[in-house]
């Protein structure tokens, strides 16, 4: 579907803002957290683990022939308002298995395994049946159940988010 996949190019743009930020910084500062929770790798790790679980899971749903719920008006409110949050600067907690990130990361590896997941999200997103678009296909833990359009917005207003705190690390 070249509209999903067109929407899922905003996240790469993301990525590649980022990845170059800390490019042009200091390799060994990109370890080191002056004020945040998190190292500029570790925030790139994050992202790069978010993405990654979303797709594994959405995968995963599609096999088992789960993707059936429609994505309802409730979980559009609730998703919209998540929206919302996101362009401000709350914290939210991140769930255990994507906040527990590793002190040292190679960045030459993440960037290589981050540019092999997004190929394969958008190879995935170009055969993504047309009947599922409206599809409940991630349970997102704040917002609920988001359709394939919401949870690459949700993808792409992450990565947004977390803009702010990669300027302040750099």
């Amino acid at each position: 579907m070249d509209h999903l996949v067109k929407a899922y190019q905003a996240s790469i743009l993301q990525k590649e803002w980022m990845i170059n930020k800390s490019v042009e910084s200091n390799a060994d500062f990109n370890s080191i957290k002056p004020t945040e929770k998190w190292s500029i790798n570790q925030l790139l790790f994050h992202l790069f683990t978010v993405e990654k679980s979303i797709l594994d899971y959405i995968k995963y749903k599609y096999s088992i022939n789960e993707l059936t719920q429609p994505a309802g008006l409730k979980a559009k409110l609730r998703y919209h308002a998540l929206k919302i949050l996101l362009k401000t600067k709350m914290k939210f907690k991140a769930p255990k298995k994507i906040s527990n990130l590793p002190e040292k990361i190679d960045l030459e590896q993440l960037i290589k395994d981050w540019n092999i997941l997004q190929t394969d999200f958008e190879a995935f997103l170009s055969q993504f049946p047309k009947d599922l678009v409206g599809k409940a296909v991630f349970r997102h833990p704040y917002a609920g159940f988001l359709s394939m359009e919401q949870t690459i917005e949700f993808i792409v207003d992450h990565s947004k988010h977390h803009r702010s705190q990669m300027s302040r690390l750099i």
